[in-house]
């Protein structure tokens, strides 16, 4: 095994004085050197290798096939004799038995002063919480990364579609990562109104059964006064799903999704379209689906913006590369709907194409069906909390500066006239006669981070139509159903799913979170060894060249760092050479008897040296003289 191997008799500077100290090290390389009566052996020119061959420990030297690793000087008499030796060949039999073995402090003590911490400190029971892998984590260890929450979520089957507007309720700071408070906020909202995501289900079975919105309500309604309370509103649906496919051809939507819901389900969705809680909704209530659909699309915006946030980053190149990658590579500035959908789902995005298509259009704030880069960056400061706020704001400034929506509206249109310098009345109104309208420094000062193209944009959406620049007297007054709680929905659905697989909230958050962290640590320990690996790899490439030179003019026994790197991208088998089964041993009868292969030239110390040195040398395989067991 690597390590040092000594023997030794007699006192040091006496005659009869003997030694012998061999070092190997792991990295196949050695430094030999033994002393008999004044005679010595010992590797010159740097380290020498090492390799076992059969039952013999082979020395020989690092540099070419027949190169002198080894210098002998013998005394003989008054003379001293040196020897160039190429090989030297040990018995590894006598050399674990005759001598001391001392391993490496490093396997003694691979740490020096470092005391295992208890399980209980561990991250995981595994790992330090001072470990590089841990303490270089993008985020803090007892978070849960947004996207991780989202990766578990998909585990159970679920679509992202459907519960897009629940993650708002989770990450309430919009920090991107989940905390354990944050996740047993959960239990303390309400579930008296439904998703976002279930009206707009309701608003699109509808529209597959009747030609808009309003047929509906008034088939609905019927002899009703224009008025529908919980009551009529579940008649109605239940007498439509039967009634609906008897025809052939008909379109089954309303009857599957009244199929797929509840009573309970149902009362919900009324009571989202009931923002007055009134006992009936008329038909500027129900209009407020198209509302919901629009805020749905709010929150689409939001989750993907989240989404980009967790998988590229926040900056400005960040959002660049993923536009430019959306448009396959090309350096434009603007991209269509189709690209942008294939785009976004080559990168991974995980929802359908149905919501790539609400988020591609409240992007396209000028309505040109393409979307610029400016305005694919503009994501980057987009905030759905603060928004819906200043859509509330600027709802009760229009009542309460112009006397009610009505009469704000047609304030748009007398600006819209004005700005077209037109004889004739104009139906809708363009955004320049929005702003126009709302540039008052009142309002401004009141809602000052408003983006009103943001909001004309979101308006001239609400109806489902694809946006045209204009928003009609339908699309503002839609305004009149807005009620922030209503359209914001309510979690317990998630709620419902996260107790049913894991039996409370904070448990799910705990699961979740161990699996995230399990996995994140994986890949961090194995990054940290990669790392770890080059740059050792580059450090000892480094090492190879300097010591080329170095080898020739000798470099001392080279063991002053016992677990050196190899020179080269090694195998472990290859860095820690492997002893075979012990047989006979090699050399002299008496032992540990040492076979060389050496120079036959032979000269005198002091003048005659360089002559000695200078001439040619053969090479003979004789047996030494003196042998350890005579120590």
């Amino acid at each position: 095994q690597p390590g040092t191997y000594t023997l030794e008799s007699g006192k040091a500077g006496e005659r009869s004085h003997k030694s012998f100290r061999l070092v190997l090290l792991p990295d196949g390389t050695c430094s030999y050197r033994d002393s008999v009566a004044g005679s010595s052996l010992q590797n010159v020119g740097g380290a020498a290798k090492w390799s076992v061959e059969g039952s013999s420990l082979i020395l020989g030297s690092r540099m070419s096939a027949g190169a002198y690793g080894f210098m002998m000087r013998e005394i003989r008499g008054k003379r001293s004799i040196e020897r160039h030796v190429a090989t030297v060949g040990l018995p590894v039999q006598d050399l674990l038995s005759l001598c001391q073995y001392t391993p490496f402090q490093q396997y003694i003590d691979p740490f020096p002063g470092h005391r295992p911490l208890d399980e209980a400190e561990l991250v995981l029971g595994t790992v330090d919480k001072r470990s590089p892998v841990v303490r270089d984590m993008p985020m803090p260890c007892d978070c849960l990364p947004y996207s991780a929450f989202v990766d578990e979520i998909k585990e159970y089957g679920l679509c992202m579609d459907e519960i897009i507007s629940d993650f708002h309720f989770i990450d309430c700071d919009g920090s991107g990562n989940i905390t354990l408070a944050e996740m047993q906020n959960l239990d303390q909202y309400g579930d008296v109104v439904a998703p976002p995501e279930a009206v707009h289900q309701f608003r699109v079975a509808l529209l597959n059964r009747f030609e808009t919105v309003t047929e509906a309500f008034e088939a609905m309604a019927g002899n009703c006064a224009g008025r529908v309370n919980q009551q009529r509103f579940e008649e109605f649906l239940t007498a439509e799903s039967e009634a609906e496919g008897s025809g052939a051809g008909a379109k089954l939507a309303l009857k599957d999704w009244v199929l797929g819901t509840t009573p309970e389900d149902r009362e919900k969705v009324f009571a989202s379209v009931n923002p007055n809680r009134s006992a009936a909704i008329d038909l500027k209530d129900f209009l407020s689906l198209h509302l919901h659909t629009a805020v749905l699309a709010v929150r689409r915006l939001a989750h993907m913006q989240t989404w980009i946030f967790q998988e590229f980053g926040k900056t400005d190149d960040a959002f660049a590369q993923v536009f430019k990658t959306m448009n396959g590579g090309k350096a434009t500035t603007k991209i269509e709907h189709q690209k942008f959908t294939v785009g976004m789902k080559a990168l991974g995005y995980p929802c359908s194409d149905e919501t790539l298509r609400s988020i591609f259009s409240l992007c396209d704030f000028n309505s040109d069906t393409k979307m610029s880069i400016q305005e694919f960056q503009n994501l980057r400061h987009f905030n759905a909390d603060k928004f819906l706020q200043s859509l509330r704001a600027l709802k009760v400034y229009a009542e309460e500066k112009f006397g009610g929506l009505d009469k704000c509206y047609k304030k748009m249109l007398r600006a819209e006239k004005a700005l077209k310098n037109c004889s004739f009345a104009p139906q809708t109104a363009s955004f320049a006669a929005f702003e126009n309208v709302f540039k008052d420094p009142a309002f401004r000062e009141q809602v000052p981070n408003i983006d009103l193209r943001m909001v004309f944009t979101f308006l001239d959406e609400a109806t489902g139509k694809h946006a045209d620049g204009f928003i009609g007297i339908g699309e503002w007054l839609l305004l009149r159903g807005f009620d922030a709680s209503a359209l914001c929905g309510s979690p317990a659905r998630l709620q419902k799913i996260l107790e049913e697989r894991h039996g409370s909230v904070a448990e799910a958050f705990h699961r979740m979170h161990a699996n995230w962290l399990a996995g994140t640590l994986r890949r961090g320990l194995k990054q940290a060894a990669f790392e770890g690996l080059a740059r050792s790899l580059c450090r000892d490439r480094g090492s190879a060249e300097k010591g080329k030179s170095a080898q020739a003019g000798g470099g001392g026994d080279g063991h002053a760092c016992a677990l050196r790197p190899s020179s080269r991208a090694a195998s472990f088998g290859e860095l820690r050479p492997k002893f075979p089964a012990v047989g006979k041993p090699l050399g002299s009868p008496g032992g540990l008897g040492g076979k060389f292969t050496f120079a036959t030239n032979a000269s005198s110390l002091g003048s005659s040296r360089a002559a000695g040195t200078s001439g040619g040398f053969q090479r003979a395989s004789l047996s030494r003289v003196a042998s350890l067991p005579a120590l």
